[in-house]
């Protein structure tokens, strides 16, 4: 197994993941950044057959228990959500009220700069952290 392998998505199997915000930025704390993941969650499950048993928003990171259904991939579907809630969070952090605005674009804009594959800013910790389920007592010991 490769570096890195080991918390990959192989398969449209059932997964426990955890999307983690670069620099463990406490961004969830506000409402309007949890309504912009729980609306993109939303739209994934409508539109791009993602399937959610469990979630929690937490401060600065994401847990779900999830897969999706055929044609669709959930590793394409996890790479096109973060893409867009990065770039809603880090817009309306922008153009709405913000007490550390100038603090946490900082932080994103100088975390982009360090990328490779990121331009302007860098929202997400590159990977999902992704842990096969692969029995009822394991997916209830990470739901719970």
């Amino acid at each position: 197994m490769r570096q890195g392998e080991k918390h990959t998505i192989k398969s449209n199997k059932t997964y426990f993941l955890t999307l983690t915000v670069e620099g463990w930025i406490n961004i969830f704390t506000r409402q309007v950044y949890r309504d912009i993941i729980i609306s993109s969650l939303s739209y994934c499950i409508k539109e791009k057959g993602l399937n959610i048993y469990a979630y929690v928003i937490m401060s600065n990171h994401i847990h779900l228990v999830a897969n999706s259904n055929e044609p669709y991939q959930l590793q394409d579907t996890l790479r096109d959500l973060k893409k867009f809630t990065a770039k809603a969070c880090i817009g309306q952090l922008n153009s709405g009220p913000e007490s550390r605005k100038e603090w946490m674009i900082g932080q994103f804009i100088q975390r982009g700069e360090n990328s490779t594959r990121h331009k302007d800013f860098k929202f997400w910790k590159v990977g999902n952290h992704a842990i096969e389920l692969y029995d009822p007592i394991f997916t209830w010991e990470k739901i719970n």
